[in-house]
């Protein structure tokens, strides 16, 4: 099982409202990190059963007896893994017991599905009889869960349309079941921690217009509320976010205000409820914890925290004593350094895509990351040759006959590497879009309307695309996926010279025919060789490897 990087893990001794049961090939990376993220931001600590089990605990510990409420997401291949059927037993012994309230999501299968079980469910049941044997006392319990499970009144996400829909309801029900009313804190993403007369009208005005351009919910404060308001309103913020973005300047320790912020956001990510990345403004993380500088005269934020001591320390020695703390972990922190004459653009795009990649903001027909595809994935990593210091465009053909996993490696490569870039396209099915009336010209037109997000540009000829493309997309650095190409016109009008698009871009296209891969158009080949495939071998040798 697997999970999203911003989910939230075991700690020890801490309380947990909700526990979450799921089969991280099938959610991990599409509707579970959503549904964490609503949850986190809503103050419900969730209880990731991956997490548990790692850890050779489950639902019925002692240390979750606090737990009243199992959310249970049936996925399609959930009962393929023994461990999420142990899980499930235990959730509906602890049911049956009245101490815990379970609501079921059947999340892209039929409760009925479940309950018979029928498709993939009566399959995992089948393989799981043939290893344990027909009479297993662990399959009968199994069985008799899912049954359970199947009959329980829960969500089906064809009822709700969307995942947000879908989490929201969940949402809801929560609220209900833990008798609180609806939480009125600001709901972001982002909460952007900062010295305003440092940073405010330079690295931080820049890193927020960039983040909102990516769609991502960001709190910069307000510094005209009166300060009542605003520390009210700064507080909860922190509450109500994912991430926090520390911006450790030159005078942010002079603040007690930024110390009170920083004091809160780690106190949250000691409880798993807040990612923290610290962006060390001209300052070295050995001064933000407090150490003298490496000529031995002290730091910054060393005299800033003794003249806070001499102010504060008689009447609140313990407030001091847990801004130092605060200091010394946010300092010890992984990060991002800008020194003097650093290029802070550069350092906004690094930031922007750690937000991303924490978000997990892909979307869900890119979300899956099959078993297996790591190895792929750094296999071919040579051959994209994505550094931010390489201002080359290059093209990468994947190669290889049809449902060998063309189409789901270009999807992983998207996955890992999207947010290295200014922005990204994947574009499905060419083969067959292609051929419709003006099929050409509306490829060029999605392509354009995703890179440049203007829903209302149209393409009316595949000549005036190709116009559109060169003169709207050579300023920026965008990863293209090009899917299923048949016909050397699609290569051409999509992506037919490398001066179309910005520097560092990278266009990858997946064909069954070499002939669509020139090697005056195409630097890289990564082929897949159908001969190996599915005849036992490890999957990281299905692939070979070629130059061009």
């Amino acid at each position: 099982m697997s999970s999203s990087s911003s989910s939230q893990s075991v700690g020890s001794g801490g309380r947990y409202d909700v526990y979450l049961s799921f089969y991280g090939p099938d959610v991990g990376n599409s509707f579970l990190p959503y549904l964490n993220r609503s949850l986190c931001k809503e103050g419900v600590r969730a209880c990731l059963n991956v997490d548990a089990l790692r850890k050779g605990e489950g639902v019925s510990s002692p240390r979750f007896k606090s737990i009243k409420i199992a959310i249970l997401i049936l996925s399609k291949n959930f009962a393929s893994s023994d461990l999420c059927l142990g899980d499930l037993m235990d959730i509906m012994d602890r049911s049956k017991q009245g101490e815990f309230a379970v609501l079921p999501v059947f999340y892209g299968v039929d409760d009925t599905e479940v309950r018979s079980p029928r498709k993939s469910f009566a399959r995992a049941l089948c393989a799981h009889r043939k290893a344990l044997g027909k009479d297993s006392e662990k399959l009968r319990r199994w069985r008799e869960a899912l049954s359970q499970a199947g009959t329980m009144s829960g969500w089906c996400l064809s009822n709700h349309g969307t995942d947000a829909e879908l989490a929201r309801s969940i949402i809801e029900r929560i609220r209900d079941l833990l008798g609180r009313a609806s939480v009125e804190v600001a709901r972001y993403d982002v909460f952007l921690s900062f010295r305003g007369p440092d940073t405010r009208d330079t690295i931080i005005s820049h890193l927020y217009e960039a983040l909102c351009q990516k769609g991502v919910e960001t709190f910069k404060d307000n510094e005209k509320l009166e300060a009542g308001q605003r520390r009210s309103e700064l507080f909860e913020a922190i509450k109500g976010s994912c991430i926090a973005v520390v911006m450790f300047s030159e005078n942010y320790a002079n603040s007690k205000w930024c110390l009170d912020e920083l004091k809160t956001i780690m106190e949250r990510k000691e409880m798993n409820l807040i990612a923290v990345i610290p962006i060390f403004y001209r300052m070295s993380p050995r001064e933000v914890r407090l150490y003298n500088k490496e000529n031995g005269s002290k730091g910054c934020y060393q005299i800033a925290i003794e003249e806070m001591e001499a102010k504060y320390g008689e009447k609140n020695p313990k407030m001091v004593e847990s801004w130092k703390k605060a200091l010394w972990k946010g300092g010890d922190l992984i990060g991002f350094s800008l020194r003097q004459g650093d290029d802070e653009g550069s350092l906004v795009k690094k930031v922007v895509g750690k937000v991303l990649k924490i978000l997990n903001r892909v979307p869900l027909e890119v979300a899956e990351n099959p078993v297996g595809m790591t190895s792929r994935l750094e296999d071919v990593k040579p051959f994209l040759h994505i550094d931010p210091h390489t201002e080359d465009v290059s093209v990468l053909g994947i190669l290889g006959l049809g449902g060998v996993g063309k189409t789901t490696l270009s999807k992983a490569i998207l996955k890992e590497h999207f947010h290295k870039f200014d922005d990204w396209c994947f574009l499905p099915n060419i083969r067959e879009e292609s051929g419709a009336l003006n099929g050409l010209a509306l490829l060029q037109q999605k392509l354009l309307r995703k890179l440049l997000a203007q829903e209302n540009l149209t393409v009316s000829s595949v000549d005036e695309g190709k116009v559109l493309i060169k003169e709207r997309l050579r300023s920026k650095a965008v990863l293209v996926i090009l899917d299923d190409v048949d016909k050397y016109d699609q290569f051409d009008a999509l992506a037919g010279d490398l001066n179309w698009f910005g520097k560092r871009s990278r266009i990858i296209i997946t064909t069954r025919d070499r002939h669509m891969l020139p090697s005056d158009r195409v630097q890289h080949v990564y082929e897949q060789c159908p001969k190996n495939h599915g005849k036992g071998i490890p999957e990281t040798k299905v692939f070979e490897l070629v130059r061009l």
